[in-house]
């Protein structure tokens, strides 16, 4: 009587491990527009706080960039859970020029979406990408900070990340 019930139970485990694949097999690859392209290899994964929108935020920005000097940032924003999708507006900050148009972007849920950001610093401090993600009507802001080659940040020092006493990890952003 046992003999049956194991192997049903190890048919219905080899159905679940066949039947993602099987989804996987028929060749539609996830839409793919302007916005999206591959991921990059090597990501930073910006801290979120636990009443923010949900989104995970990774970037990849160059090591530095001259001022004048054209570079990609690449954004992946995961964890789009609302069925009805999230968004993403962008901004840039401390002498930083957004190549793009700032409009809201939507972000499909379920799947990550991979951006690719062009933007230029106009001076020789370092600039800020303002990531402004929402889902489910709550707004999150990631800061990323862009270098500029051979300086830091308008403060003579780099930006660090500070935590709260109740643990809650914040970049500070310098002002002029």
């Amino acid at each position: 009587m046992k003999r049956p019930a194991a192997g049903i139970l190890a048919g219905l485990m080899l159905a679940g491990l066949v039947m993602p694949l099987a989804a996987c097999a028929d060749g539609v690859a996830p839409r793919a527009t302007g916005e999206h392209a591959r991921t990059p290899t090597r990501l930073e994964t910006a801290p979120r706080k636990v009443n923010g929108s949900g989104i995970t935020v990774r970037y990849q920005v160059p090591a530095a960039i001259a001022p004048g000097q054209t570079a990609r940032v690449t954004l992946v924003l995961d964890d789009v859970v609302d069925p009805d999708g999230a968004s993403v507006r962008l901004a840039a900050d401390g002498g930083l020029v957004l190549l793009q148009d700032g409009r809201p972007l939507a972000l499909p849920a379920g799947r990550a979406t991979t951006l690719e950001v062009d933007v230029t610093l106009q001076d020789a401090a370092a600039g800020y990408l303002s990531v402004f993600t929402t889902q489910r009507g709550v707004t999150s802001v990631t800061s990323i900070r862009v270098p500029v080659a051979g300086g830091t940040a308008a403060t003579g020092s780099p930006t660090r990340l500070k935590e709260t006493p109740e643990g809650e990890k914040l970049i500070v952003i310098p002002v002029k």
